[in-house]
């Protein structure tokens, strides 16, 4: 079995998500966060927000992301991590949104 996906799923998937927008915007409030994670909560975290900013504070240390690293989003979501790290450590970004 192979990571990728089986090419004739790739139009439903697509098809999926294109429909879908709006309502993962909604619901995810993505206008605020820009997240489709539950973030990283520990004993300190009192607010969603807090767990979500941690989530990718957590990506970068355990990453050891830094400003000279180029950070490639796989298409996993909205992108809301690679703009975080984009913004907040100054890696450059790569993403595209088309399969």
């Amino acid at each position: 079995m192979t990571a990728s996906t089986d090419p004739s799923y790739r139009d439903e998937i697509v098809d999926y998500y294109d429909n879908c927008e709006m309502d993962y915007k909604v619901l995810w409030r993505l206008d605020r966060c820009l997240a489709m994670h539950y973030g990283y909560w520990d004993e300190t975290t009192e607010r969603v927000s807090e767990a979500l900013i941690r989530e990718n504070q957590i990506l970068a240390e355990r990453a050891k992301i830094t400003e000279s690293d180029i950070v490639l989003d796989a298409g996993c979501g909205v992108g809301g991590s690679a703009i975080w790290l984009a913004n907040e450590i100054g890696s450059t970004v790569w993403w595209q949104r088309s399969l």
